[in-house]
């Protein structure tokens, strides 16, 4: 009781000179209230920011493997996390489909031969004389037909998963075959498997995903007034984990549930500590803007929506209203009129605010 009534005594034995924007006080009454100040510092290293984000595989880095024909898996050569190569077999599927279009491939093969022939001889004879040169054009017009024919059913058996060479032994040796190979497109790890052995499927059904796991994305969800303080190439780290990488895009579509904006970074150091789907917590090393100060944290006075600090001047101290642009348990990071190497009261910041809002407003 002694006490508060001592600190309401303080309160009011502060001279009636205090205005809205400067508080008149001696030293000895700044020594009486316990009055102690901080410097305001420049930080040029910045500061750093918790977010949680999802570890995530980049769309560039990724394929579903489908199947080019429908027919029955025979055999699946990998399982989910083996390591592959690009051009491995990784599965097999017997397709009477398959079987259908190699046999019109031979037959498309075969005709054009033909038409070549009939082309090559009626341009012979047109010359002599002995048949119509209108005769000729019909059969040269009839084998670039056969041409046309024969390249697309060559191209069927490409997107049927065939390869050059299996079809160059196709068209040498006429050996149709029953299975389809179905041969990884790039090299990774199977995120993914989809179906298995003796399952019937149609065209375009997924068998597996096939992931390359470095560099890996992390998605973070930031406050929209936190966001404005970041910019690509900001370096990020991820805790407990030896992995960092820096940050590629800032998304300006807004959650608007959360009213965060979302965060990617591509992580490129240590990405086999991390799992894809794990959540995990983002440290970002946030550069502080142009004129951005350092003070501690308790120097900071909240009066609505507004804060101010108290700097030190030479018959007292000034309101000093400041932007918060971030805080930790130490210190607060702001822009205002202040410079290094101004002090600010840190302590005893409560028998200030009742001077500055008994005496100096209403």
């Amino acid at each position: 009781m002694n006490q508060l009534i001592s600190f309401v005594l303080i309160i009011f034995m502060l001279p009636i000179a205090a205005f809205a924007d400067t508080l008149v006080l001696s030293e000895a009454q700044i020594k009486k209230m316990q009055i102690t100040t901080s410097l305001v510092s420049k930080n040029n290293k910045g500061f750093t920011r918790n977010y949680s984000g999802e570890v995530v595989v980049p769309n560039h880095q990724t394929q579903i493997i489908s199947t080019p024909q429908s027919g029955l898996v025979s055999a699946l050569a990998v399982a989910t996390g083996q390591e592959v190569k690009k051009g491995q077999v990784i599965a097999q599927i017997s397709s009477s489909e398959f079987i259908g279009l190699q046999g019109g491939y031979l037959q498309a093969k075969t005709k054009l031969a033909l038409a070549l022939k009939t082309a090559e001889r009626d341009k012979a004879l047109a010359e002599e004389g002995i048949i119509p040169k209108r005769r000729y054009l019909e059969s040269q017009s009839a084998s670039i037909a056969m041409q046309t024919d024969a390249m697309q059913q060559k191209q069927a058996l490409r997107l049927a998963g065939m390869s050059e060479s299996s079809i160059a032994n196709l068209s040498s040796a006429s050996k149709i075959q029953s299975v389809v190979s179905i041969v990884a497109p790039i090299s990774g790890q199977v995120v993914a498997q989809f179906s298995k052995v003796g399952d019937r499927l149609n065209s375009g059904m997924p068998l597996y995903q096939i992931a390359q796991l470095n560099p890996l994305w992390v998605e973070m969800n930031v406050p929209i007034e936190e966001a404005a303080h970041l910019a690509n190439g900001l370096k990020v780290e991820i805790a407990k984990s030896h992995a960092s990488g820096h940050i590629i895009a800032i998304l300006r579509s807004v959650n608007k549930a959360t009213q965060t904006l979302q965060v990617r970074a591509t992580i490129n150091q240590g990405t086999q500590s991390l799992s894809l789907g794990q959540f995990v917590e983002v440290a970002l090393s946030i550069k502080t803007p142009e004129g951005g100060l350092q003070i501690p944290v308790s120097a900071l006075v909240r009066n609505g929506q507004e804060s101010v600090v108290f700097k030190r001047i030479k018959n007292g101290f000034e309101i000093v209203p400041v932007t918060l642009m971030h805080s930790d348990a130490e210190f607060a990071f702001v822009k205002a009129a202040l410079s290094a190497g101004d002090r600010v009261a840190s302590k005893g910041l409560a028998a200030l605010k009742g001077s500055w809002l008994g005496l100096g407003g209403e």
